[in-house]
C-alpha cells in the first residue's frame, strides 16, 4: 500500500526506550512532513503509545504549504530524542510508518542498509485489519521493537510482562 493510495500516513520513531509520535502534515505537492507536536512515551507503555498514536491519527494529515528549500524545517523529532543530527538519530532509532487505507492498516518497519541507514524493508511490513485500533498498532510496534537489537540503548523486556527488565550483574 503506497501513501498515494492511502492519503493517511503517520510515523512512530523508537530510540532507546522511548517512542516519538509526531503529527504528520501533507504538503501541497503531496509529500508528508513531520510537524509539532511530538508526543513522547516509553515504547513499552503500550497504552500511552496507543494514546499518542490515536492523538496523531485524530489530528489527521492537514495540508500545509510546500516549504522552499531555504525554508525547509528541521526534523521535529531531534530535540525530544536528544539527538544533534538526523544521521545520529537514524543510527540509534527505527521508524514505523502507519499507512491507513479503506481496506487495511499497514505498519511499514524500517530495515537497515550496510551503512546503518534506514531502508524500506517490505518483509518487515505488517498488514492489519482496517478497523485496527491505535492500541493494536502500538502493541504490534512494541512487539517488533522487542525483537530488534539495532535500536541503541533499548531496554529489553520480558515478553510475558510489560515491565522493563535489565540484565543481572554477575557476582564476583
Amino acid at each position: 500500500m503506497s501513501n498515494e493510495q492511502t492519503g493517511k500516513l503517520w510515523h512512530v520513531y523508537v530510540t532507546r526506550d522511548i517512542a516519538l509520535v509526531p503529527n504528520v502534515a501533507q504538503t501541497e505537492v503531496g509529500y508528508f512532513l513531520d510537524v509539532d507536536p511530538v508526543r513522547v512515551t516509553r515504547f513499552d507503555d503500550v497504552e500511552s503509545m496507543g494514546s499518542a498514536i490515536l492523538q496523531a491519527i485524530t489530528a489527521g494529515s492537514p495540508k500545509v504549504p510546500t516549504p522552499t528549500r531555504a525554508a525547509f524545517p528541521g526534523p521535529v523529532v531531534l530535540k525530544p530524542a536528544e539527538a544533534r543530527t538526523w544521521k545520529a538519530f537514524e543510527r540509534r532509532a527505527a521508524v514505523f510508518t502507519i499507512l491507513q487505507g479503506s481496506d487495511r492498516t499497514e505498519i511499514a518497519e524500517s530495515g537497515r542498509n550496510r551503512s546503518g541507514e534506514w531502508e524500506n524493508s517490505p518483509s518487515q511490513s505488517q498488514k492489519l485489519a482496517a478497523n485496527s485500533t491505535a492500541f493494536d498498532i502500538a502493541t504490534r510496534i512494541a512487539d517488533c521493537v522487542r525483537n530488534r537489537d539495532d535500536i541503541s540503548g533499548q531496554v529489553k523486556t520480558n515478553h510475558s510482562d510489560t515491565r522493563p527488565t535489565r540484565p543481572r550483574r554477575r557476582k564476583e
